[in-house]
């Protein structure tokens, strides 16, 4: 049974810990930091209707990392710094991550989740939950200003919800 626990700023160094081990760049951290940072803090955006990341664990064991985010007037929702720890990998878990991840993006009433990822592992698991190919981005643009660019080689995907 996975559980989503919300990360707040009580718990916000381990999941900094978990989303470092998962995710180990320089470039990937510094956003990791900055948007866990909003999550924990429950503030609004400029940018977002909605922010939010969690530590998944498996019955009391921390076993990845989960966010959902949806940019103001949008009615689809993205997929953010998700994972599994690596040594629960291989398990079903992350898609019983992605799955519970889906649920809660239903229940805001989000008409598509949409993901980016660059890893082949992550493709597979994408395809097997009915996700299907969408056009590839190079920048987020939101007010017509770039806001982020995407990892050279980002997949793009989308799922229908509602």
């Amino acid at each position: 049974m996975i559980r989503l626990v919300p990360i707040t700023r009580k718990n916000l160094k381990p999941a900094l810990k978990i989303a470092y081990s998962i995710f180990p760049g320089k470039k990937e951290r510094a956003h990791i930091k900055k948007w866990y940072a909003i999550s924990a803090s429950n503030t609004s955006s400029k940018y977002f209707t909605f922010l939010r990341y969690f530590i998944a664990y498996s019955g009391k064991t921390p076993a990845g990392i989960t966010g959902i985010y949806q940019f103001h007037r949008d009615p689809d929702a993205w997929l953010g710094y998700y994972g599994v720890i690596k040594e629960m990998r291989r398990k079903g878990i992350g898609g019983a991550i992605l799955r519970k991840t889906m649920e809660l993006a239903k229940r805001r009433k989000v008409k598509n989740l949409r993901i980016y990822a660059t890893s082949k592992k992550a493709f597979a698991l994408y395809k097997k939950n009915k996700f299907k190919k969408t056009k590839t981005q190079k920048w987020l643009i939101i007010n017509g200003k770039k806001i982020f660019k995407y990892p050279q080689g980002s997949v793009f995907y989308i799922k229908k919800l509602r």
